[in-house]
């Protein structure tokens, strides 16, 4: 499918680690889109683990007044209560 984000999501984290570091916060948007592919699949570990990967990062920059250390956090709880 020609909009098929999974390809370029591929492509983009080892280019983005090698050249930003693993705790860019661009990295963590590439976490966030990893999170949202899963859950709408019904991958719900894989989801958490997005979400978790995206908070380690977001702990560190959690974005301006804490907002995207605040989605990360809403997207892991929801994710936890999908998963009972």
């Amino acid at each position: 499918h020609p909009h098929d984000p999974i390809p370029l999501l591929e492509l983009a984290r080892p280019i983005l680690e090698k050249r930003l570091g693993p705790d860019a916060p661009e990295l963590a948007e590439l976490h966030t889109a990893w999170a949202w592919i899963h859950f709408r699949r019904g991958l719900y570990a894989d989801a958490a683990r997005d979400w978790e990967n995206a908070l380690r990062i977001r702990e560190i920059h959690p974005g301006e007044g804490r907002i995207e250390l605040q989605k990360a956090l809403a997207g892991l709880a929801h994710v936890r209560v999908s998963q009972r």
